[in-house]
């Protein structure tokens, strides 16, 4: 965790690459995007990027995001007609400071997680909580694959390493 209560996608990386190379299957990282005690929103955008270089490595594992407070704040980053914005100078009109730029590239990047969780319940006044998987197959890909060719299904492995954002 660093300073501002987000992953740490520094010392993530150290991990995973770590994990890599000890041939250790890592089944999921979740990231969170609106922590409920400190509002804190990870980097998604580093984490997707960080998903990819562990995946070119040949680590492969599943990126869950947890949306719950955050995902229904997400409807203020589209302009008419489903357009998103492009910039959080739009959204700053209305709200003066939020957000901060980073934060709006986190939020611009939950759609290239494996999946979102989104309870609208949590600022919608709704009584249901949705999930949301992206690309066909995202799940199915992750264990199938493995992680590695000595080890084609990482259930068939004893110890996982659940990383939570």
């Amino acid at each position: 965790m660093d300073s501002h209560f987000r992953t740490d996608v520094g010392a993530l990386r150290n991990i995973l690459l770590r994990c890599a190379d000890e041939r250790r299957p890592v089944l999921a990282v979740v990231s969170v995007l609106g922590t409920t005690e400190e509002g804190a929103v990870d980097q998604i955008h580093r984490l997707v990027e960080l998903q990819a270089e562990m995946r070119r490595r040949g680590l492969e594992f599943y990126h869950h995001c947890d949306a719950a407070w955050g995902g229904y704040t997400r409807t203020l980053f589209y302009a008419g007609k489903g357009k998103p914005v492009g910039t959080p100078s739009a959204i700053r009109e209305i709200t003066q400071t939020w957000p901060s730029d980073e934060v709006f590239q986190s939020f611009s990047a939950i759609h290239r997680a494996d999946s979102i969780t989104i309870d609208p319940h949590k600022l919608g006044y709704e009584r249901t909580g949705v999930v949301l998987s992206f690309g066909p197959g995202a799940c199915a890909r992750t264990c199938a694959r493995g992680n590695h060719p000595e080890n084609p299904h990482p259930a068939a492995r004893h110890k996982y390493l659940l990383l939570r954002g």
